[in-house]
């Protein structure tokens, strides 16, 4: 018989099985043998174990059958179906409970981990197993980002299509939840199904057997039928030689024996000989990414639901607190801040060491009760707790960001954040946000934008973020429409892409209409979104210059978030235009007062006290002077109507107004002031 040794074998198959474009292309054929290391019983084990159930529990008669039929311990694997068959024929249903009990909660050993990086990454995608198990497609799930094609049945083989770079996992004797074949006459005979199947693969790729005793008659009497087709075989086997049967199969293949130290082990030198790596960081990613994502959704739901009955839910499951994330999903299921607060406090006294939960309760700090100081003692307080918590540091990054104004204390917590989970698309993607609107450092930006798309396709922040840059910055609007129509077919009820999809129609593309359907689908999704009510607004004061239909929505955002500056600024200039000169000094007064850190929102507020209020302009002129040296600019805002009401009611500083507006929208210089 002909035999290489197995660093040979190693190296032929990593030479050829790694060339993208080569000729050779390999599949596995696996047997129990493969599925030994992952903790299921082989052929063998239980041919034996059934055997002696047979000599302790049956009838003297059954007993005699094993004598009849020359079974004895020593050769029970030879005659696995028979005996399968002898120990179930009073019930074949138990015998599939069985098989079934036996392969439940099994994971795949370390073998399959590599076996899944072949299959995915490299031409050599097919393996063929008289196996049950689903060990090849569990690892596919685990280990890689590709879906197999898995026929449990005869009856999907008209779906196997060997062009295709999908893992294909032939399963010839069925899946264990398809009454799998056991017994002796279905084991005798290959389907014509299959066989049409195999003599294709076998004219594409040349066959690596592993962990296969060659048992049954199916695939033996096949592949002793069939002309060799010319590419080779290689039989691996652990201790006993190889039977004579296999032996001229081997031979009639024109292939070679391999003597291997077990599946795990001759696929770790595979792993070494095409250059794939260790998966223990990818795992740790992906769980971590996996189990943030399950939270998130899980706090959403229990965050912005309506319906009573499901947040009662989350305070049922969540009602004894046995972890810090009992207590998280408790306060977020709770309808007022003072109850949020109350759960929050308590859920510290008794997980005081959670950095997990004080990261939540900073967050409920910041959003829901403004108490900014607060907030940033307990980030703090978190992050000294684990540094390494990037949670913690991303959002204490975002909030330097966003509330406090302290850019380059925010950009070092992105860094750190990133530094610690170098994965995490959504701070990748904040951090292009920074660079972008911050920094101004727009390659950058686009550089995080793309790495987090690159992590996360469907980031929905990141990829509403990134459109507005293709469209404002980039001047590709073409692109971002490709950016927001991806994210209506990946989230179609969802009222903030229709929104932001209608602004960059408004804004970019001129198509009011097409706008306005959009602005009209947020609407009609969910009424109570912000961005929906202060979006369309604008959109109808600018646009269609229906000042009191406008004001509905206006006041509509307000009731949903009374803080936000920008739809304050518009608010305020609504009621001047409509006449209501009181209310709209209050709301511009409401704005001053939070003190904003982002200079254009302060431009917003006092250029509409500067414009409306005639009588109180010098001090607005002064302070508007002051923004636009700190470099404070609306390059896309609208002032015509602004402008138009001050002409008419003959404004004292009509002139001078004009050359600050033009500032303002960045359509003259500074020095037009002086």
């Amino acid at each position: 018989m002909k035999e290489i040794q197995q660093q040979t074998f190693i190296r032929q198959i990593g030479r050829l099985a790694a060339k993208p474009n080569g000729q050779t292309r390999y599949c596995f054929i696996l047997g129990a043998g493969a599925s030994r290391p992952s903790g299921i019983p082989t052929g063998a084990e239980l041919a034996k174990r059934w055997y002696n159930e047979i000599i302790e529990y049956y009838h003297e008669d059954d007993r005699q059958w094993l004598a009849d039929e020359k079974i004895d311990e020593s050769n029970a694997a030879n005659f696995y179906s028979r005996i399968y068959q002898k120990r179930f024929e009073q019930d074949k249903r138990e015998g599939f409970q069985f098989l079934q009990e036996t392969m439940e909660s099994i994971e795949p050993s370390f073998g399959y981990s590599v076996l899944a990086q072949i299959l995915s990454q490299t031409r050599n995608n097919v393996v063929i197993t008289t196996n049950f198990d689903s060990l090849t497609e569990d690892a596919l799930f685990t280990f890689t980002n590709k879906k197999p094609l898995v026929c449990g049945h005869e009856s999907l083989t008209d779906y196997v299509e060997l062009t295709t770079t999908r893992p294909i996992i032939a399963k010839i004797h069925r899946d264990i939840l398809f009454q799998p074949k056991s017994a002796p006459e279905e084991l005798s005979e290959l389907s014509e199904k299959w066989k049409n199947v195999l003599r294709r693969v076998f004219e594409t790729y040349t066959p690596i057997v592993i962990g296969y005793g060659g048992n049954d008659d199916s695939l033996m009497n096949y592949m002793d039928e069939i002309s060799a087709s010319g590419k080779g075989l290689y039989w691996c086997y652990r201790s006993d030689p190889p039977e004579e049967r296999i032996k001229d199969i081997v031979n009639k293949w024109n292939g070679h024996f391999v003597n291997i130290a077990g599946f795990d082990e001759v696929m770790m030198l595979l792993l070494q000989s095409l250059d794939l790596k260790l998966l223990d960081s990818h795992i740790s990613e992906v769980a971590k990414s996996r189990s943030r994502r399950y939270r998130e959704q899980a706090e959403k739901l229990a965050k912005e639901t309506k319906e009573k009955s499901i947040k009662d839910a989350f305070k049922f499951v969540s009602k004894d607190f046995k972890t810090w994330w009992d207590v998280d999903l408790a306060a977020k299921a709770e309808e007022s801040i003072e109850a949020k607060e109350l759960i929050y406090e308590n859920g510290i006294k008794k997980f005081s060491d959670s950095h997990e939960l004080l990261v939540s309760y900073a967050v409920f700090l910041e959003d829901f009760k403004g108490d900014y100081e607060e907030a940033e003692r307990i980030y703090l307080k978190s992050i000294e707790l684990n540094p390494d918590y990037y949670i913690a540091t991303s959002n204490y990054a975002l909030f330097l960001h966003r509330r406090i104004g302290d850019y380059d204390k925010a950009e070092k917590y992105y860094k750190e954040s990133i530094k610690s989970n170098p994965s995490d698309a959504i701070t990748i993607g904040n951090y292009g946000y920074f660079l972008e609107r911050i920094r101004k450092n727009y390659d950058k930006a686009e550089k995080y934008y793309k790495q987090s798309l690159e992590l996360d396709p469907n980031s929905f922040f990141t990829n509403i973020n990134y459109g507005i840059f293709l469209s404002s910055i980039r001047k590709k609007t073409d692109e971002a429409e490709q950016v927001y129509e991806k994210l209506l077919r990946i989230y179609p009820d969802n009222g903030r892409v229709h929104t932001w999809y209608g602004y960059l129609l408004e804004t970019q593309s001129k198509s009011y209409d097409k706008a306005e359907e959009h602005y009209k689908k947020a609407l009609a999704i969910n009424p109570n979104e912000f961005d929906s009510n202060s979006n369309y607004a604008v959109f109808l004061t600018t646009v269609k210059n229906k000042i009191e239909e406008a004001e509905k929505y206006y006041l509509k955002a307000y009731e949903i978030d009374s803080k936000n500056l920008f739809n304050l600024g518009n608010l305020a200039e609504n009621q001047f235009l409509l006449g209501k000169t009181e209310e709209g000094e209050r709301y511009v007064d409401e704005g001053l007062s939070q003190k904003s850190i982002f200079n254009e929102n302060l431009l917003s507020l006092w250029s509409s006290r500067y414009i409306f209020l005639p009588d109180k302009y010098p001090e607005a002129k002064e302070t508007l002077i002051e923004l636009l040296n700190k470099g404070a600019r609306l390059k896309e805002a609208d002032f015509s109507k602004g402008i138009a009401h001050a002409k008419a009611n003959k404004h004292p500083d009509l002139k001078t107004l004009q050359k600050i507006v033009d500032v303002i929208i960045d359509k003259a210089s500074l020095s037009t002031l002086k």
